[in-house]
């Protein structure tokens, strides 16, 4: 997990070194020889810790234990292994740490001190937020039951059992930082509060000013969080929503500021450096946000004067790379982990700051901290193009990352793009391929363990996978030939980009049954087309795979600005089902995508066109392009799937169509906004019932999620069918339908949900989902769209772009089902059922009631 350099961690530890071991060892008579010498070690450990002589402490730390351990000294051997989990924390030594904790742990265990092991407890889950595990931290502090109760076992109900306040505040604390990290900020403002509460009641100040540096943390992201969001809404032209959310990024911001200064406060009576290092910390990038750019470098000052005040280790180290990032202003949805080069007139300082970075690092041995002050000082080369010293910087950071491959991939990297801009093409190729190959046995932990980064993946992470396709197309920029290995390895590793987007967007593990085919071999000897599109800064690849024939690479020659504007043109005229249809911006758009093939196309033998699209393309329903004469859905069947790899093209279910029905015909009123009833729902749902025999319907208040898992547990339906109000968004935790019950069923839920109940050997064929919505020009909750089908675990999926008349949906989804009946593919019926309401029917014959509706996944 890359440390977040710019995210301030909790250490309170500081809270309990040091007095506690001079009281047990100096208030107690020594009865034999081995405690008296074992006293003198910890002494001495003591007297070597507060210098800052972290491995010398150690070694006497260790003798002592070695002394007690013939003698019943249970007791002062787990306050010897406690300094040294400190003390190997200091170094950076993990796996040293989390040894010594448990062996701590164990030996508190054994002498039944319960609120003991529950201070320990709580050490432990800091450090596993400190490395990016904040969901290990939450079941350490906090596992809770069915009833939403801390498990017995769990730190805090070991602190509130022992009826230990104190030590109940430090988990609270500890709990709200490991929220925080997972993006639960409703959680962690709340018990940051609590835990604050305690604090003031106990009169605790370090607890108070770390609880209120807590919530400024939270409220920080709040702020990070809504300038994302104004910024999407902003790309698709929503601008009274973008000012909406920059409004409630300025509040949040301006929350966490009257937080940050309450801890700086109270810190001016405590001697607590590293508490004031993070505070001065978190308050600079916000100075800079709201245009206060005075007080962000008055704010800098004391923090490099704070700087010189810590102790040499890790801690430092990390707080040295940070204030090198802050030198200059930073924009509001900017991550500091994203290569950025600073003016001149800041290097002088960076460089200082850096080196002394490196210096502490290499004294106190600890590699992984090393590896980022080389790696970050390497990166201060390459922006002077200095490649010699940035190269072998770069290397250096590489070397003492070996055994952390969490930031061995960052300076892999660096060293791919050091070649690129040598002009060293196939070494750079093999370099970001070495680089997604680390970063690939490590995506997992990164993408879903902290849910901040959700916010940098765009900085963090994709951008390795562009660069590397984007030198893959680089031949082939002037020319419509691609050899095929070429074209294979780009194509590869879209795949693997789309499942590093999917495993992040939805922020778990995101269980993907990988098919394992290619292109080609999932079309030979079929009557389908694959059109795959990659969007570069400045133009977009589009590649067919056609049956039997060599793939073909077509060039849309404009920029991704202008691209993004005509499709959000396209998307909007395509709602506007109050005006005479526009059919130019569906023919710009036929142009780029299908009119380079169309001759090969008419030539073969296809007849479903399977679109993997990428970026802002994922929002074109493409159904809807039209060639000047008639719409593409009026000649082929269309489907969308985010990557054949993730998509089980296997032939039509010979199991009885059989289909649980759940709907809600009322209006509801969710997190402020209102959604109007949906009368026709009633219709759509006795539609259903009709076409498919042994059909369960749920409606309005029997819809429920407890009735929902009820239902799948007990009976298989291959079908799911929920005709609710919906939305995908840019934020998975607003993507979400609503229950009949008026609650929120987000898009993780009801994947849990489903993979919880359905059986394995019978998975869910469909899941179609009407009313829903996603906005224009929202490509990440196009994403969302595009993910659902395979979150949820089904096949396929069939959902609405855009919210549309109820009637109409209710008339699609019979004619949907009808076809289903009639044993057409599901592509074939849902074209059917499209293409019945464009040529049959001329109130619906608009494009903004049947272009809406698109098949994700198995097409038969």
């Amino acid at each position: 997990m890359p440390i977040r350099l710019n995210h301030p961690r909790w250490h309170l530890w500081v809270l309990f070194l040091g007095t506690l071991v001079l009281c047990l060892w100096f208030g107690t008579a020594a009865n034999s020889q081995s405690r008296v010498d074992a006293s003198q070690w910890v002494q001495q450990g003591v007297s070597q810790y507060r210098s800052g002589s972290y491995q010398k402490a150690i070694e006497a730390w260790q003798t002592a234990s070695q002394a007690l351990q013939g003698e019943q000294n249970t007791s002062e051997l787990a306050i010897v292994q406690e300094n040294l989990a400190r003390a190997y924390h200091q170094l950076g030594d993990i796996s040293q740490t989390l040894k010594s904790w448990d062996q701590t742990i164990a030996l508190y265990q054994r002498l039944k001190q319960s609120g003991e092991v529950g201070r320990i407890l709580v050490e432990k889950a800091q450090l596993y937020s400190q490395i990016g595990q904040p969901k290990q931290a939450i079941a350490l502090v906090c596992q809770s039951d069915s009833s939403g109760l801390c498990k017995p076992g769990s730190a805090l109900q070991l602190a509130r059992a022992s009826q230990n306040q104190a030590v109940e505040a430090a988990a609270l604390g500890s709990l709200a930082e490991a929220y925080r990290l997972t993006g639960n900020h409703e959680a962690a403002i709340a018990t940051a509060e609590s835990g604050l509460k305690i604090a003031q009641a106990l009169g605790l100040k370090d607890y108070q000013a770390i609880a209120l540096l807590s919530l400024g943390n939270s409220y920080s992201n709040l702020a990070q969080i809504n300038y994302h969001r104004a910024e999407s809404s902003s790309q698709r032209d929503d601008q009274i929503e973008a000012k909406r959310y920059q409004q409630i990024g300025k509040e949040s911001d301006q929350q966490a500021i009257t937080y940050l200064k309450r801890s700086l406060e109270i810190l001016n009576s405590q001697n607590q450096p590293l508490v004031r290092q993070q505070v001065l910390q978190g308050l600079i990038p916000i100075y800079y946000r709201i245009g206060d750019p005075k007080s962000a470098q008055s704010t800098h000052q004391q923090a490099i004067t704070v700087l010189q005040q810590l102790p040499e280790s890790r801690d430092r180290v990390y707080a040295s790379i940070t204030l090198a990032h802050l030198l200059e202003p930073v924009q509001p949805t900017e991550s500091f982990v994203k290569p950025r080069c600073l003016s001149k007139a800041s290097i002088l300082a960076e460089e200082r700051l850096l080196n002394q970075a490196q210096q502490v690092a290499s004294r106190i041995r600890n590699p992984r901290a090393e590896s980022f002050a080389l790696g970050e000082w390497g990166h201060l080369a390459e922006c002077q193009g200095d490649f010699a010293t940035a190269t072998r910087l770069t290397q250096q950071a590489r070397w003492a990352a070996e055994q952390e491959k969490d930031s061995l991939y960052l300076w892999e990297w660096q060293a791919a793009r050091l070649l690129t801009a040598q002009n060293q093409r196939k070494a750079a190729i093999a370099m970001y391929d070495r680089t997604i190959k680390t970063l690939e046995s490590i995506r997992g932990d990164i993408l879903t363990s902290d849910r901040e980064l959700q916010l940098d993946f765009r900085d963090t992470v994709e951008p390795i996978y562009r660069e590397r396709i984007a030198l893959g197309l680089q031949a082939d920029k002037s020319s419509s030939k691609a050899t095929a290995s070429e074209l294979g390895d780009v194509l590869k590793t879209m795949d693997s980009l789309k499942l590093a987007e999917l495993q992040n967007y939805f922020g778990n593990d995101c269980v993907i049954k990988i098919a394992n085919i290619s292109e080609k071999s999932a079309i030979d000897a079929s009557t389908t087309a694959v059109f795959s599109s990659i969007i570069l800064e400045d133009r977009t690849a589009i590649i067919l795979s056609l049956p039997n024939q060599a793939q073909q690479i077509a060039w849309i020659d404009t920029d991704n600005r202008t691209l993004r504007a005509t499709v959000n043109e396209f998307r909007r005229g395509l709602e506007r089902f109050y005006d005479d249809y526009d059919s130019k911006p569906a023919q710009q758009l036929y142009d780029w995508v299908i009119r380079p093939f169309a001759s090969s196309i008419a030539n073969s033998k296809v007849t479903t066109l399977v679109f993997v699209q990428d970026g802002i393309l994922r929002s074109v329903p493409m159904a809807a392009l039209h060639d000047g004469q008639q719409f593409l859905i009026q000649k082929y069947a269309v489907v969308t799937t985010p990557s054949l790899a993730f998509t089980e093209a296997s032939a039509p279910s010979t199991r009885p169509l059989r289909a649980l029905i759940l709907g809600l015909t009322q209006g509801a009123t969710i997190a402020g906004r209102t959604f109007q009833p949906l009368p026709y729902v009633t219709q759509e749902i006795q539609n259903v019932e009709r076409l498919i025999p042994e059909s369960k319907p749920l409606l309005d208040q029997s819809f429920t999620r407890a009735r929902l898992q009820k239902e799948l547990t007990q009976e298989s339906y291959p079908i799911l069918h929920i005709a609710t109000h919906g939305e995908f968004s840019s934020d998975p935790e607003n993507s979400f339908l609503i229950t009949g019950d008026r609650q929120k069923l987000t898009l993780n839920q009801l994947d849990v949900l489903i993979r919880s109940t359905v059986r394995q050997n019978e998975p869910l064929e469909l899941l179609t989902l009407t009313a829903c919505q996603s906005a224009a020009g929202d490509e990440r909750a196009a994403l969302g769209l595009a993910g659902i089908a395979i979150q949820a675990g089904a096949k396929s999926a069939l959902a609405s772009l855009w919210f549309i008349n109820d009637a109409a949906t209710a008339k699609l989804s019979s004619q949907f089902y009808q076809g289903l009946r009639s044993h057409l593919s599901k592509t074939e019926a849902l074209r059917a059922a499209q293409r019945s309401l464009l040529e049959s029917d001329s109130q619906y014959s608009h494009p903004a009631y049947w272009a809406a509706f698109v098949l994700v996944g198995n097409w038969n």
